[in-house]
């Protein structure tokens, strides 16, 4: 094993067939190659995505290319003198990438490889000393990439080979002298569609490979076979060193381009065939199966292995995601990309990294963090929010201020901005006014907490907002009075005792006898009808008298003459502190407290 380089691929599109003379033959040529159910042939019907462009500077300056295909999921094989350090040029192995896909999950899954674990080199052509284009049998290598970031085969599909034959593979009708392609976009490339670097053959059936020749041969085994292909020199492929030969009816590759004419001279490709092991003991194909084709040793090259790193001779594949059990990071459940975005072996499709309830794969899919269990940082796991059906990336969903976990703590709805539908979303209630967002009357006024706060302005955690004996409710639904103001009328009394006593609240002359309510006895003439008799001593008359008398100075005017005729009519009912005195006119102490408390009221009225 050789020492490792650093350096980078980048996916190019495939070139199709050309003829120097023919713009129809260009036409006819364009054929659909490698295309089957994976769908990772391009748009056009004729691109090969397992094609990459190899880059690396010149000691003095300047770029140089060679093409490399994708032989197995973690490998790439190109012309062993493209990273050979070699003594006679000095050429520089700093390789790096060149973006050249539109592809960008291709071009990911690349660019994932990062740098080779491991060179491999054709012992052959490790054996030479200079590297003159005399070995091409053997000018084959193997970059071995870190099989943990190997390309899926959902993305892209390693190259087939044309199986093993001692006879040369047939160029079969309509194809005729076409039936050869070599996918080069190294040095030559990228290509226009004028300039396309496509070898036909010289004309016959049958490729155009030769056996034995001195040119195209290796210094150190003359027996080696190489492969020879006629091409048009005026195509831009010059340089394309590693580029696979392949057959345009199947689209595998028969051979490798090493050197430029150095067949029979007559515009020549040669390169290592791969389609015998005859000849060296340790030909091409012999040293390529085992290095990449087939690197697991069960008997299966890669293009058609579905674990081409582990041996898995049954291919078993229990959820049918095109990747065998043995190395499937998730067999119970279909994920043909085998994504593993934490790196722990397990993938996103079965792999709860963050253990919210939802896979990697899922919360890479709605855009939340698979390493973090609760990724708006509301309270609650993504997967509950999931669940619950609010959103994992607003820590909000409902706008109304309550974080979604808060809500779900205190049990209002996280989708619902009011959750007791009172006109206050929760986060007003909790926050500003606090309210209870469950209960739509907290005060239990019959208004609710919104009505209160935006319509009435009455507090919704007071029942009576004025302190007038009726609640909120009371005044607003049934008495129309001001649930802001205790004395609607502005008559001298609350409008609750208003309503206790039968007078209108709203109207401050409710008989209409020229005495507000307020200064005018009846209030005190009303409640007396409620004291029993028994409770009256020696009977009503006088105290009825004493307010007659009074209301009559208030309608003269002579509202001090009224208030000190209730001053003496007093002096009748300021016994009880425990007892009613001898003189007291009420002598329950329970109904004269209240009559004296109403006369006090009647006299500060008057006194006003």
């Amino acid at each position: 094993m050789r020492s490792i380089f650093a350096f980078t691929v980048v996916t190019v599109a495939m070139v199709s067939a050309c003829a120097k003379d023919s713009s129809e033959r260009v036409g006819d040529t364009r054929l659909k190659v490698y295309i089957g159910n994976d769908g990772l042939a391009g748009p056009d019907g004729d691109s090969h995505p397992q094609v990459v462009r190899l880059a690396y500077t010149l000691p003095g300056g300047g770029d140089t290319f060679c093409t490399g295909w994708l032989s197995s999921s973690n490998t790439i094989t190109t012309a062993a003198h493209c990273f050979r350090q070699r003594q006679n040029t000095g050429v520089s192995t700093n390789f790096r990438i060149v973006p050249m896909v539109v592809n960008e999950t291709q071009r990911a899954a690349f660019a994932n490889l990062g740098a080779p674990v491991a060179v491999l080199e054709h012992p052959q052509h490790q054996r030479l000393t200079t590297e003159d284009g005399r070995c091409s049998a053997y000018d084959v290598a193997v970059l071995v990439y870190d099989p943990a970031k190997r390309i899926p085969r959902s993305v892209v599909k390693p190259l087939p080979v044309v199986p093993e034959s001692s006879a040369e593979p047939a160029c079969e009708k309509p194809y005729d002298s076409y039936c050869v392609q070599l996918l080069g976009v190294g040095y030559g490339g990228p290509f226009t569609d004028n300039q396309k670097c496509v070898q036909p053959t010289s004309g016959t059936v049958y490729l155009n490979m030769e056996a034995g020749l001195r040119n195209g041969s290796c210094v150190v085994n003359d027996d080696a076979l190489s492969g020879e292909y006629d091409y048009d020199d005026s195509q831009p492929c010059d340089g394309d060193s590693g580029a696979p030969i392949v057959l345009r009816e199947t689209g595998a590759v028969l051979a490798m381009h090493s050197t430029y004419r150095q067949g029979d001279g007559v515009d020549d490709s040669t390169g290592p065939i791969l389609w015998i092991n005859r000849g060296s003991p340790n030909s091409a194909r012999q040293w390529l199966w085992p290095t990449a084709l087939d690197q697991d040793g069960d008997g299966r090259p890669a293009v058609a292995d579905n674990c081409d790193l582990v041996s898995n001779a049954d291919q078993r594949d229990s959820d049918g995601d095109g990747v065998g059990d043995v190395c499937d990071n998730c067999p119970s459940i279909s994920n043909a990309n085998q994504s593993d975005q934490d790196g722990d072996g397990i993938g996103n499709a079965c792999d709860d990294g963050d253990g919210d309830g939802l896979t990697d794969e899922d919360e890479l899919q709605r855009g939340t963090k698979p390493d973090t269990s609760d990724s708006d940082g509301d309270g609650l796991d993504d997967g509950d929010e999931v669940r619950r059906g609010t959103n994992p990336l607003a820590n909000d969903s409902d706008g109304d201020l309550l974080p979604d976990g808060e809500e779900v703590r205190r049990g209002t709805n996280p989708l619902d901005g009011d959750t007791d539908d009172d006109g206050l979303s929760d986060g007003d209630e909790v926050l500003t006014h606090a309210t209870n967002p469950l209960a739509p009357d907290t005060d239990g006024d019959e208004l609710s907490d919104g009505n209160e706060v935006l319509v009435h302005r009455t507090n919704p955690l007071a029942i009576d907002t004025d302190g007038d004996t009726l609640t909120d409710g009371a005044e607003v639904l049934r008495h129309r009075t001001n649930p802001l103001d205790s004395d609607s009328d502005d008559d001298f009394l609350d409008d609750g005792q208003e309503i206790a006593f039968g007078s209108n609240p709203l109207d401050g002359d409710t008989d209409d006898d020229g005495i507000v309510d307020g200064r005018d006895s009846d209030f005190l003439v009303a409640a007396l009808a409620r004291v029993p008799d028994a409770s009256v001593k020696p009977a009503r008359n006088p105290l009825l008298n004493h307010l007659e008398q009074a209301d009559r100075n208030t309608l003269a005017g002579d509202l001090d003459g009224a208030a000190n005729r209730l001053v003496n009519l007093r002096k009748h009912l300021d016994g009880c502190g425990t007892a009613p005195g001898n003189d007291d006119w009420i002598v329950t102490c329970a109904e004269q407290l209240e009559i004296r408390r109403l006369l006090d009221l009647l006299i500060t009225n008057l006194r006003r």
